[in-house]
């Protein structure tokens, strides 16, 4: 029963059902992106890596779920990556002044 639990959660991890937070308007926050591609190849991956590694130790759950999450890591890496880029909304919006010229 334990290794079903811990395959549940194992598996909502990977496939990125994690609970999303939302931080205040004038909070800077770290966004992380992707490709288009990267849900697919990661999902290939992690099965590839769970059916050949549960097969290599004989049906071991844990070892099978080692080789998911590898397989999905290496499936994100070819289809590009996953990438960090730090949002400021409330700096980026008050400190963009463009000066108008008006003629007379």
């Amino acid at each position: 029963m334990k290794a079903v639990i811990i395959g549940g959660v194992s598996m909502l991890a990977l496939s990125g059902c994690a609970v999303n937070t939302y931080p205040s308007l004038y909070e800077c926050t770290d966004v992380v992106y992707y490709a288009p591609e990267v849900p697919g190849y990661a999902t290939l991956g992690a099965i590839a890596g769970g059916l050949g590694l549960a097969m290599l130790s004989d049906g071991d759950a844990m070892i099978s779920l080692l080789g998911a999450g590898v397989g999905a890591a290496a499936g994100a890496n070819v289809a590009g990556g996953l990438h960090a880029h730090e949002v400021c909304p409330a700096e980026s919006m008050s400190d963009v002044q463009v000066p108008l010229y008006y003629e007379k």
